[in-house]
């Protein structure tokens, strides 16, 4: 028998283990749109105007980097998700683009390279993590509507392991969305706090395991 590494967008790499982890919420008797109970009204009002941000953070980025929108318009589009929007358990690469009204010094598009992220299942809950890279989103993924989850949890600067939870760190606190975008492809999409128009979305994709051949 041989064993070969099969990666979609890079060659034999493996994920690291996490190094951030979100504490658990406390028990929630109804799992359907639990984040209700849970997420801070600041938070809920940025949740409700996530269209009209995502809306003015495009034409932003439109009228300065169309080229970039362009080739990165099925990440970008603010249509809804396609169904079945749950992130499948696993590692996966994580590619930040940042797009909207810039800051000093800053553009309205900006990519990055490649990170991994590692999503984990506790029970009827999902847990995103963001393993590598300067900041680290960690939080819990909570099922809304037919075609998302929403995102409540923390961002960690520097690479400092920890558990964080949401809530404990207001300064820090996120608040999104997660919606499927394509075959084995999702997006997790974060309005940056303190900005009017301008957002984080990651697009995941996951990592195969590695795969015995003959």
């Amino acid at each position: 028998m041989t064993m070969s590494c099969v990666l979609w967008l890079s060659a034999c790499a493996s994920a690291p283990a996490p190094t951030v982890v979100a504490t658990a919420p406390a028990p929630l008797p109804d799992p359907q749109r639990a984040w209700e109970t849970i997420i801070k009204p600041a938070d809920r009002a940025r949740l409700d105007d996530l269209g009209a941000v995502w809306t003015r953070a495009l034409a932003d980025a439109g009228r300065r980097a169309p080229a970039a929108l362009t080739a990165n318009a099925d990440l970008l589009s603010g249509d809804s998700g396609l169904d079945h929007p749950a992130l499948p358990p696993g590692s996966y690469r994580c590619r930040t683009v940042r797009i909207g009204t810039p800051g000093p010094g800053r553009a309205a598009f900006a990519a990055f390279r490649p990170f991994f992220c590692y999503v984990r299942s506790d029970g009827q809950m999902l847990n995103f993590t963001k393993q590598t890279g300067t900041d680290q989103p960690a939080g819990w993924l909570y099922a809304d509507e037919a075609n998302r989850y929403v995102f409540l949890g923390t961002r960690v600067p520097g690479r400092e392991p920890g558990a964080v939870g949401y809530g404990e760190q207001p300064e820090h606190d996120l608040v999104g969305i997660v919606e499927r975008i394509g075959a084995f492809r999702w997006r997790l999409v974060l309005p940056v706090a303190g900005q009017e128009a301008r957002l984080d979305i990651y697009e995941l994709v996951p990592i195969p395991p590695e795969i015995e051949e003959p």
